[in-house]
């Protein structure tokens, strides 16, 4: 089966050529990983290692925009399945990948920071509806429709907000199985493996996980914007401990393990696809 794996750090993991910044020179962009190298540690390894074709166009720290321009622009478009990680909604405002833009602290600035949390998650689902359209356009045009899943690694992919996509485009064949991996694996080891350890936690929206914008977050933003932001914080630094045996000690990404339990999922549910 020929795969297209598309989306952020999630898709791209670490190593490659480097560019993620996974390695460079002998460093890596998460120090943490330092100690944690391993012979077959992406996704494109794995499935290529069961047999598969990988096309690979995933860049670490991609904003969903970015995402669908490579789509738009990639040749290799003969595929038969297309996996898609999305990322966190927020990263639109960026202009690079560069955390820390001049571009990206203004936008937050006008547009993010005076909001409440009801306007703050209604505007970040908006930005998340903006793009399966886009998403959706790019399928329909380029890959003939081509079944693709989407998976919510960076960012949760929000059922409500995909239900309320699916209606206004019901002939779609973009799919959300799960709305966290995260959470979906944990969830299957934990039934499997560790029955002893709780799986209903209140994972929350994960946008403010893994997110790279919050350091701009400062005094001058509504107050309970800031309170709620650092809140939902808390909790899901307390919820990645019970997941961490899947990540790298950096709590946000999947470590090798979680990998290959992701890569089942994938092939399972592109079996459930592929057929219908």
């Amino acid at each position: 089966m020929k795969i297209l794996l598309e989306g952020d750090s999630w898709a791209y993991s670490f190593h490659v050529d480097g560019s993620c910044g996974a390695r460079s020179k002998g460093q890596f962009k998460h120090k943490s990983l330092e100690n944690y190298n391993s012979a077959e540690e992406s996704l494109k390894d794995i499935l290529t290692m069961l047999g598969h074709e990988v096309v690979l166009s995933a860049k670490c720290g991609s904003s969903n925009k970015f995402i669908v321009d490579r789509l738009s622009d990639i040749e290799d478009t003969d595929v038969d399945l297309i996996v898609v990680f999305q990322t966190c909604p927020i990263r639109d405002l960026n202009d690079s990948h560069i955390a820390r833009s001049q571009v990206y602290e203004e936008n937050l600035k006008q547009q993010v920071s005076h909001l409440s949390p009801i306007q703050f998650e209604e505007f970040v689902q908006d930005l998340a509806y903006k793009f399966y359209c886009r998403l959706n356009a790019v399928l329909s045009m380029r890959f003939g429709n081509v079944p693709t899943i989407l998976l919510g690694g960076n960012s949760r992919v929000d059922a409500k907000t995909f239900e309320k996509f699916v209606s206004t485009h019901p002939t779609t064949s973009l799919k959300a199985p799960c709305e966290s991996v995260l959470e979906s694996l944990y969830k299957r080891i934990s039934i499997d493996t560790y029955r002893s350890i709780p799986h209903t936690l209140d994972f929350h929206r994960t946008e403010l996980t893994f997110a790279n914008w919050t350091h701009n977050v400062n005094d001058t933003w509504n107050h309970d914007l800031i309170d709620y932001i650092y809140e939902q914080k808390d909790i899901s630094n307390g919820a990645i401990q019970h997941y961490s045996y899947l990540t790298w000690p950096d709590s946000g990404h999947l470590n090798r393990a979680g990998m290959f339990y992701l890569v089942d999922e994938i092939l399972c549910w592109a079996d459930e696809y592929l057929e219908t």
